[in-house]
Formats: structure tokens, C-alpha cells, sequence
């Protein structure tokens, strides 16, 4: 007459705490090894100056490249809506200000 005993065995909680471990170091290499997005400093910089353009009601240029300006105004709108850094071309929507790479 054996009686059933409820709970784990030391293997079960070690196979666990092994599948977690595992877990655990693949999202830390995969999150040390994370790149910001391309693009991703020149569209902090556009959106840096659309808030200020609006909060001071004052047109602000933006110096991309050496050649390339943008000049955003005070409605949020910017010119030229298109433009190229480095071989990529950008757009801006001249309704939203968002920054897109063209395909």
C-alpha cells in the first residue's frame, strides 16, 4: 500500500532551472547584440527640430550632409521632401513630418 505524494522530484526542478537558464542567457546575447535601427540618429534629429520649429513658431534648418539641408516650419511641414545621405534616399511626409527611407 503506496500512497501517492504530491510535488516535484529534484530532477524536474533541475531540468526547469536548466530550460530557464538557457532562456535566460539567449535573451542576454540577443539583447547585447542590438543595433539601433538604420537611420535612427537622422530621425531623432528631424523630429528634435520639428518640435522646436512648432514650440517657437520659428522655420529650423537642418544640416544633413554637406550638401543636403532640410528646413523645417513652424506647421510641422519640411522641405525638400525628399533627399539622400550616404546613397539612401529619404522622404518626409509633408503632412506628418515622418521620416521613411524610399525603396
Amino acid at each position: 500500500m503506496s500512497r501517492a505524494v504530491a510535488g516535484f522530484t529534484l530532477v524536474e526542478l533541475l531540468v526547469a532551472l536548466a530550460i530557464m537558464a538557457l532562456a535566460a542567457g539567449l535573451v542576454t546575447v540577443t539583447i547585447t547584440t542590438l543595433q539601433p535601427p538604420e537611420g535612427a540618429e537622422l530621425l531623432r534629429t528631424i523630429a528634435d527640430a520639428r518640435e522646436a520649429a512648432i514650440r517657437d513658431g520659428l522655420p529650423v534648418t537642418v544640416e544633413l550632409g554637406a550638401d543636403t539641408r532640410v528646413i523645417v516650419y513652424p506647421d510641422g511641414s519640411a522641405t525638400p521632401t525628399r533627399f539622400a545621405i550616404a546613397g539612401q534616399r529619404w522622404e518626409i511626409d509633408p503632412w506628418t513630418a515622418e521620416v521613411s527611407r524610399v525603396p
